[in-house]
């Protein structure tokens, strides 16, 4: 768990990287409003997981909902609209969920050891 742990923080400080590279040299026509959410997002989601205190689901959970929702609809739009995939959409819309799956496998395994 360790190692998803690790590469899920890398994935989510790249992703702030990216939000933030966004703000000062518009890569789209997202807004500075969007790119400051998504920031806000992703720095929860680092949080929940323990990045700085105890892994929090709530804070993943809560950090996994603005990004999801935004790259999953753009990603289904633009499947309809051009009939091609957007593959940073996709892999957003897959890594968000599968952490959240894992984090929460771990954190039910943790409370049933401790009980």
């Amino acid at each position: 768990m360790k190692v998803a742990t690790r590469l899920l923080q890398a994935f989510f400080v790249v992703c702030i990287l990216i939000h933030v590279y966004g703000l000062y040299s518009p890569i789209t026509d997202e807004s500075v409003t969007s790119h400051i959410i998504h920031i806000i997002s992703y720095t929860l989601c680092l949080l929940g997981l323990g990045l700085l205190s105890a892994p929090s689901l709530l804070f993943y959970s809560i950090g996994v909902l603005y990004p999801f929702y935004y790259h999953f609809s753009f990603l289904v739009k633009q499947l309809i609209a051009d009939h091609s995939i957007n593959f940073i959409c996709l892999l957003v819309s897959v890594v968000l969920p599968a952490g959240w799956l894992l984090f929460r496998k771990n954190s039910t395994q943790n409370t049933e050891q401790h009980a």
